[in-house]
């Protein structure tokens, strides 16, 4: 997990647990990393397997109750060795005073990302740190012309990309999507994104290039500035929460036309754009690692 490998990671997990059932700690470990994946009926099912095997152990218990629709992260044992439910940081050290606000895609080149600019209101300083721990400080270049919702960060040291190609066209209303989150978190601690899979919105009438998110995430507050990807885990827009609460995303073509020197590969429409083939949750959240970023801010 800590170099990115998430598919190769939740394969070794799931022969552990399976060849030490009567240890919990494997179970607990599959059931976290499934969870995070977008398979939260299957890590259900791991708990309730280890529940049988040791109905006391209050770990169980507590995982359970965070991969409800609760907004918490991990804590106290559950970040202890060998079990560690979370990545370590790396890179720039954080103060403590600083906290997790949300999230933000790194583009191309990782030096630059983007975010939802309400989630930097009153903010002095910021990091962002990708789903590998690694950890770098930025600052905002552009508030987003003409008052846009999206603000452009510009990082002081690179972080890996080689995550999600772009999207070659907004993905159509309807068709199969999803968006990785990091949850806001008062700690500023390293944490691995979840992945949350459904259906592309409607468009927003009010906004051209603004759609619905569509997809179902607890607390729709969370997804400030989260990556969203098409139906092949390629990445497709910025999703923010308006005053009204219902959450939108930004769509790379809005985006285009905003930062046009970001985005140098045109949008392609037509029965001539490519249309790649679908991407299960597995890759779409090991490609998601480097790109959805925490977005860490101190007032």
């Amino acid at each position: 997990m800590q170099q990115g490998e998430y598919r190769r990671a939740i394969a070794f997990v799931a022969h552990t647990a399976q060849a030490h059932r009567q240890v919990v700690g494997g179970a607990l470990l599959y059931a976290w990393l499934l969870s995070r994946g977008a398979q939260d009926v299957q890590a259900l099912r791991m708990l309730d397997g280890a529940a049988g095997i040791d109905p006391d152990a209050a770990p169980i218990a507590r995982v359970r109750e965070l991969i409800g629709p609760s907004s918490a992260l991990p804590a106290g044992a559950l970040l202890a060795p060998p079990l560690r439910l979370a990545p370590y940081a790396s890179g720039v050290t954080v103060p403590r005073s600083a906290r997790v606000a949300g999230s933000a895609v790194l583009l191309e080149g990782g030096r630059q990302a983007l975010t939802a600019a309400a989630a930097l209101r009153g903010t002095r300083e910021l990091w962002l740190r990708n789903g590998l721990g690694q950890t770098a400080k930025g600052r905002v270049v552009e508030p987003g012309p003409g008052g846009s919702t999206v603000a452009l960060i510009e990082l002081a040291t690179a972080l890996p990309a080689g995550g999600a190609a772009s999207a070659p066209r907004d993905p159509f209303p309807g068709s199969p999507g999803s968006v990785l989150v990091h949850r806001p978190d008062p700690t500023g601690a390293a944490a691995w994104p979840r992945l949350h899979a459904g259906f592309h919105g409607m468009p927003d009438g009010a906004s051209a290039g603004v759609r619905r998110l569509g997809i179902d995430v607890p607390g729709p507050a969370a997804v400030q500035g989260a990556a969203v990807f098409d139906a092949g885990g390629r990445w497709a827009g910025v999703a923010l929460t308006p005053a009204d609460g219902a959450a939108r995303v930004v769509m790379r073509s809005a985006l285009q036309s905003l930062w046009p020197r970001l985005f140098p590969a045109p949008l392609r429409a037509g029965p001539d754009a490519p249309v790649a083939p679908s991407a299960g949750f597995d890759e779409t959240y090991e490609r998601g690692l480097r790109i959805g970023l925490q977005l860490i801010v101190r007032s």
